[in-house]
């Protein structure tokens, strides 16, 4: 949701990707991976805006970047994963942790962008975000201090000023984090396969390729269901890679075993299973015949 209010842009100096905002210069962390595969760089340092008085203020947070995507995966139907994105958005995904003082509210929160601030998803669970499934207590909230945190942006904008804000602080995030929230997603071409049989009690290898066409890193965000054999729908995975510019990322995502060698005889004959991968803005699918095991 944005805060609709405008607000002058931060004239502090810019620093690296995550750091621990106290109100004092801090000393440049190691540098560390933010998530497998994210490429938005390590932690090396930070920049705040001081109390009105310059005092040192009375919460400090590390963060670092989980991920910067242009859509989420939900939970569409008790059943089934789906693919959602708001027109023109992008979802900025942060780890958060106090390292002193009041832990700030997650209310308290906000990243302001394009020169006004927006606040935190409010996701209500599996429905609203899938990560919520099994990660509710992964959230940052004021109790625990610690947690993730998603912010719907504008899917493009003024890079000048970004960064997380509460109190009277703020944490800007790396010169390459910003390029990427000002340039937008980039286009992405996605190719996949299945094979076409398998053995019952067998976990077919899904391999799902995608390209990057821009000249900017990219994230790749689906959701891969399956209908049948002997069930109706059921969800397999949630899928995310970033993929590099002009580079093409192949994977496989886990899928789960085709039901027992028992439950099929050579007099059954073969049936079939049906995965389903939706994406940003299409969809597709692909059949695997699943025979009895000889």
């Amino acid at each position: 949701m944005r805060r609709r209010h405008l607000l002058a842009l931060c004239g502090a100096g810019l620093a690296g990707l995550a750091g621990c905002a106290s109100g004092q210069p801090a000393e440049p962390a190691s540098p560390s991976d933010d998530a497998p595969g994210d490429g938005t760089g390590g932690s090396d340092g930070d920049d705040t805006t001081p109390t009105p008085d310059g005092s040192t203020p009375s919460g400090s947070l590390d963060a670092s970047v989980l991920a910067l995507q242009p859509a989420l995966v939900h939970l569409a139907t008790p059943d089934s994963l789906g693919v959602s994105s708001e027109a023109d958005t992008q979802y900025l995904f942060l780890s958060l942790s106090v390292t002193g003082g009041e832990p700030p509210a997650r209310s308290d929160l906000a990243f302001r962008f394009d020169g006004e601030h927006y606040d935190p998803i409010e996701a209500d669970g599996p429905t609203d975000l899938w990560r919520l499934y099994d990660d509710e207590g992964g959230r940052y909230d004021a109790d625990s201090g610690e947690g993730w945190v998603c912010f719907p942006l504008p899917a493009t904008g003024a890079p000048e000023g970004a960064g997380l804000t509460w109190s009277d602080n703020v944490w800007v995030p790396s010169p390459d984090v910003r390029e990427r929230l000002a340039a937008g997603s980039p286009p992405l071409s996605v190719s996949w396969s299945v094979p076409d049989s398998v053995e019952a009690g067998a976990s077919p290898a899904v391999e799902v390729s995608v390209t990057n066409g821009g000249d900017r890193d990219g994230r790749f965000v689906g959701a891969l269901n399956r209908s049948g054999p002997r069930v109706a729908y059921t969800p397999v995975a949630s899928v995310s890679r970033l993929v590099p510019a002009g580079g093409t990322e192949t994977w496989t995502p886990g899928t789960h075993a085709l039901g027992e060698p028992g439950e099929w005889s050579e007099t059954d004959g073969p049936t079939e299973a049906t995965y389903h991968l939706h994406w940003p803005g299409d969809r597709s699918q692909r059949t695997v015949e699943v025979a009895p095991q000889e």
